[in-house]
């Protein structure tokens, strides 16, 4: 695709945009940020469903390992027949997501790793965002918007975090200490999604080619080069 002329460029709000490259991937982007955003929130919801089973398991197991002197720690295993029991009683809303009985595996991959398929969401649909608002304005004070955007969805990633030390059993952390460690899980998860090149940058990376923004990459280190 060649570069466009500066009659097409959002850098010039009051000319039209010509190029049909430009509303297909605001469209797809838009698109992309609601499908991300409902997969992120039926996620947040289903473990927040089952934290508090999680804490009462480990807190019942491990009063019944001390009353029978044993040392050791409460395993996926345990909790899986304590979750099949709870089911049994309390019915389907709390099996797995294919309905059937919970396996050691079956906690591992659906609760413990949810907290980490939240924040790739989390993450994926900010920058997602940032796409879509590559294509639609005029850049005007996008330093500050994006802040806030990333400020955002770090208390979405702060909120996960939370998630995932308490289905560990871990001590509860400060709002502050977790939004300090969101920020270094976003900037993680950011920089291998950037790897993995898995999400098109297209409205920066060629059809601005001639007109680049002035727009930091979304969780970027401080020290990277801006972009």
């Amino acid at each position: 695709m060649g570069i466009l002329g500066p009659e097409d460029s959002a850098n010039f709000p009051d000319k039209p945009r010509k190029s049909r490259a430009f509303f297909d991937e605001e469209a797809r982007a838009k698109r992309e940020v609601s499908r991300l955003a409902v997969v992120r929130t039926h996620s947040f919801e289903r473990a927040m469903r089952f934290v508090p089973l999680i804490e009462q398991a480990r807190a019942e197991i491990g009063d019944e390992f001390y009353r029978k002197c044993y040392e050791k720690d409460v395993s996926y295993r345990a909790i899986a027949e304590w979750l099949n029991q709870y089911q049994s009683e309390h019915g389907k809303a709390f099996s797995t997501p294919r309905g059937k009985k919970w396996t050691g595996k079956q906690v591992a991959e659906n609760l413990m790793e949810a907290p980490a398929r939240i924040i790739e969401e989390a993450v994926l649909e900010c920058r997602t965002r940032v796409t879509a608002m590559a294509l639609g304005r005029a850049f005007f004070d996008s330093e500050k918007e994006i802040t806030e955007l990333e400020r955002e969805y770090l208390g979405y990633i702060a909120d996960a975090l939370e998630i995932e030390h308490r289905l560990n059993g871990h001590r509860p952390k400060s709002q502050e200490d977790l939004l300090h460690e969101a920020r270094y899980k976003a900037v993680a998860v950011a920089a291998e999604q950037r790897r993995r090149k898995e999400l098109s940058m297209m409205a920066r990376e060629r059809l601005w080619n001639q007109f680049p923004p002035v727009v930091r990459k979304v969780f970027q280190q401080s020290e990277e080069p801006q972009s």
